[in-house]
């Protein structure tokens, strides 16, 4: 099966979803989506910035990292944009 091809946009939003769903990491606010040459898991994008309190962040991303790399491998970011 194919990628899901979304914009940067949709996979802002998208991020920011699933960080709403954790109150630990309300204050925290997705940045631009990157998009970049294919990684060698096929990868076109990732998270450009997260903003917040820095231990916030920290754990934040630590924490998201796994759906990151899940939602990597579903969607392709349109580059056309």
């Amino acid at each position: 099966m194919g990628r899901i091809l979304k914009t940067r946009e949709e996979v802002q939003a998208l991020m920011q979803r699933v960080l709403s769903k954790d109150d630990r990491f309300s204050k925290v606010k997705v940045g631009p989506i990157e998009v970049h040459a294919r990684t060698q898991d096929g990868s076109n994008w990732s998270l450009g910035s997260l903003a917040g309190p820095d231990a916030t962040v920290r754990r934040c991303l630590e924490s998201i990292t796994p759906v990151v790399r899940e939602l990597q491998s579903l969607i392709d970011v349109d580059d056309e944009q």
